[in-house]
């Protein structure tokens, strides 16, 4: 992962965990942990770090130093998370393991959870903030995407795939379109793309 600003690059693997690179002077990692997956808030200013154990670290980018640390019990490393733009809000899966299909949404200041959404029938597979913050969508192998109202914790919308599964998701920097892809084992993936507001008449 490539922070916004370009000036650093964080590498996961499975054998070396995470490696964390100051591109000015990118001869050693400034930082190394046992981290399996990193999110970075769009803003810049936030990272997150996901290690197997069920520990997660929100860290200060410009610092590169912890600013909380959360302890999802008993998540597993099928784990999914993405920050609001201001990284203030976490929003993360409960892993593979979790029969209900819940997202945990978190303050990233206090590290304290502040809510729940739930609805997904079968396991979720991304999620994504919108950029203002109101609006969480979430994919899942029921072939569906799914809608939040972060502030009143509500489904907003489901949209259904009509055959098609929906894998990752990302919405444009002004919010005005949400993109998703078919994941990659299907024999013909592709994009798709949904307008989220409605023009003018």
């Amino acid at each position: 992962s490539l922070s916004p600003d370009g000036n650093s690059l964080v590498v996961t693997s499975r054998s070396e965990g995470m490696s964390w690179w100051n591109l000015e002077s990118p001869e050693e990692p400034v930082i190394r942990s046992e981290a399996s997956r990193v999110y970075f808030s769009a803003d810049g200013s936030t990272m997150v770090s996901a290690h197997n154990d069920g520990t997660t670290i929100i860290w200060d980018v410009t610092t590169r130093t912890e600013r909380t640390r959360l302890q999802l019990a008993e998540r597993s490393p099928g784990t999914r998370m993405a920050l609001s733009h201001n990284g203030s809000q976490l929003a993360a899966t409960h892993g593979f393991q979790d029969y209900e299909n819940i997202i945990s949404l978190w303050d990233t200041a206090s590290g304290e959870e502040v809510g729940t959404l739930s609805g997904h029938k079968q396991a979720i597979w991304s999620l994504a903030f919108s950029p203002d913050g109101k609006t969480l969508a979430s994919t899942g192998s029921e072939r569906s995407i799914r809608l939040w109202n972060i502030a009143t914790l509500s489904e907003l919308l489901t949209i259904k795939g009509q055959g098609t599964a929906f894998a990752e998701l990302a919405f444009s920097p002004d919010g005005k379109v949400l993109m998703t892809n078919s994941p990659g084992f299907l024999s013909e993936p592709e994009i798709r793309f949904f307008r989220t507001w409605a023009p003018p008449q």
